[in-house]
């Protein structure tokens, strides 16, 4: 909560731990995003193996 009240008294710098925990945030962004685009094609294939019978 202390972060969140630092960023709304708009100061210059950011703590180095909430960096880190921005970098994070964003990478599990871009790894759910990746695996929602994904999904579909793995289930698409899924899907056709189940219904060939291999």
């Amino acid at each position: 909560m202390m972060t969140l009240l630092q960023f709304s008294a708009e100061l210059s710098t950011i703590l180095t731990i909430a960096s880190w925990y921005l970098a994070d945030l964003s990478k599990a962004q871009g790894k759910q995003e990746l695996f929602t685009h994904q999904s579909p094609q793995k289930l698409k294939i899924l899907r056709e193996h189940a219904l060939s019978g291999e």
